[in-house]
């Protein structure tokens, strides 16, 4: 997983965005080299070894994925959610707010809905879909992922011991396990330099000349040629290309770039936001002659043997409730199964 960033940087760690090359190479483009100077300052991208895996109630809802949040100086600002209505999740952008409605998860540890439910989960969106951008664009696959750490809630300058007790993130420096404060780890494999990307010698000579990366209004640079083009999809694959030969060129005993694929962001919105806990529901344990009790009956009888793959976490012998709690959790709103007493 790419990342841009400057000399100054603090260490790529935690509570940052990446993204794959496409990506990294959207933001460079979009945000950064319009600018004289750059955007932050930034001048390189770095390369990260990430490994992840899922927690268990994200994997029950069919993704490895959460939303991609905003992390702006290590604090997320969003999207959260922030209240319902009948047709659905209202989202907010900007940092968690204790005010918003989050239902029965108000007043938890971590505030928000997202990580009360699923955990410290890393986050991606397709470049393109929610949650931005939302428009058209023309690098191939492009994506963007969030690796939350410790004290998310707040930005660097505000992390104290007790926060980052209370919300540890999801960084672990071992084999990710998949409980909540442990589904990713990552090491550094590289960087190149935008300068040495895009053939600039020096930088600083290159601003005094009157030079220019690229300018949007006109979609191409003054006096540099690099950046031309920017809806231009060939173009983009050119740069594409590019990058990755400097960094195959450039670190030869690492795994070529062409063999290291990247993860498939499958982050379901319509799943993801799929709370029936949202406001607490009351239990019910399924009675005879009940459409929940022909479901649980089927599956627990039935449905195990021939499709165990659907009731993960499950045997045939597990309870009645426990298969009755499984179907509540992963069945679409408006299914017969409330969640059983017990």
């Amino acid at each position: 997983m790419p990342r841009g960033e400057s000399q100054a940087s603090r260490p790529a760690s935690q509570n940052v965005n990446t993204g794959n090359l496409a990506g990294v190479l959207w933001y460079l483009h979009n945000e950064v080299v319009e600018r004289t100077p750059r955007k932050f300052g930034i001048t390189k991208i770095i390369r990260l070894k990430v490994q992840t895996k899922a927690t268990q109630p994200l994997w029950e809802k069919g993704m490895n994925f959460g939303v991609r949040f905003a992390f702006d100086a290590g604090q997320a600002t969003g999207p959260f959610e922030c209240g319902r209505d009948e047709y659905g999740p209202k989202l907010c952008q900007g940092a968690f707010n204790s005010s918003y409605d989050v239902g029965m998860h108000n007043g938890s540890v971590t505030g928000a809905f997202e990580w009360d439910t699923y955990g410290y989960f890393v986050g991606c969106n397709v470049l393109g879909h929610f949650p931005f951008p939302n428009y058209k664009i023309y690098y191939p696959d492009a994506v963007w992922y969030s690796l939350p750490g410790p004290c998310p809630s707040r930005n660097y300058t505000e992390w104290d011991d007790q926060c980052r007790e209370r919300q540890p993130g999801g960084y672990c420096d071992q084999t990710p396990t998949g409980q909540g404060n442990c589904t990713w780890t990552y090491e550094e494999a590289g960087e190149i330099t935008i300068d040495e990307l895009t053939g600039i010698r020096n930088y600083t000579k290159f601003l005094e000349s009157g030079r220019k990366e690229y300018q949007r209004w006109a979609d191409r640079g003054l006096g540099w040629t690099w950046w031309d083009s920017k809806r231009d999809e060939l173009a983009n694959e050119w740069r594409l290309m590019l990058a990755e030969e400097l960094f195959d060129k450039k670190y030869p005993e690492s795994t070529p770039s062409k063999d290291m694929p990247d993860p498939k962001c499958d982050f379901n919105m319509r799943r993801f936001y799929e709370d029936k806990g949202y406001y607490a529901t009351e239990c019910h344990t399924a009675q005879k002659g009940e459409r929940c009790y022909k479901d649980v009956i089927w599956a627990k009888f039935d449905g195990i043997y021939k499709h165990p793959e659907w009731y993960k976490g499950l045997t045939d012998e597990s309870t009645f409730e426990e298969f009755q709690a499984y179907l509540y959790r992963t069945s679409p709103i408006g299914s017969p199964c409330p969640p059983p007493c017990t």
